[in-house]
């Protein structure tokens, strides 16, 4: 076996029998052909689109979530100001219909009146489905002392 290997060493490259399949010119290898493929111009161009994405994604990404931060600020002062709007609204409500509703459980959102009903019970239940949550409270007499607890 060792005689024959270098028997085989010593002859010339050309009568060496070749243990490597050789793969015809025309015919060129996968390897060749993807590289090819990733070379060329419309994949290049695909690519560039993919990497712009990604730059501008990450380019963004702090803008939006500043943005987004922005609004929910924004959200969460005109909703303060509808609560407050809407309190200064019910509480004119109770002034100006304190004596025609003197003894009476009310619910109001703002200035409307959703229910007026004899117990808190009735006017929890008349309400059930509303659309906010709305001030449910016992309209006191004008000429009865406040309730100031138990």
């Amino acid at each position: 076996m060792l005689t024959a290997r270098l028997a085989m060493s010593q002859d010339p490259p050309s009568t060496r029998a070749s243990t490597r399949r050789e793969r015809p010119p025309e015919c060129p290898s996968i390897g060749v052909q993807f590289d090819s493929f990733l070379h060329n111009e419309a994949w290049q161009s695909i690519r560039d689109l993919e990497s712009a994405k990604t730059r501008i994604a990450i380019r963004t990404r702090p803008r939006l979530a500043h943005f987004r931060d922005v609004l929910a600020a924004i959200e969460r002062r005109q909703r303060a100001i509808h609560a407050a709007e809407r309190a200064q609204l019910e509480m004119r409500w109770l002034r100006e219909h304190q004596v025609e509703h003197a003894g009476r459980w009310v619910a109001l959102i703002g200035n409307n009146l959703l229910a007026a009903a004899s117990s808190a019970r009735e006017a929890f239940a008349a309400v059930r489905n509303a659309p906010e949550v709305p001030l449910i409270v016992r309209v006191e007499s004008p000429d009865e002392p406040p309730f100031a607890g138990w």
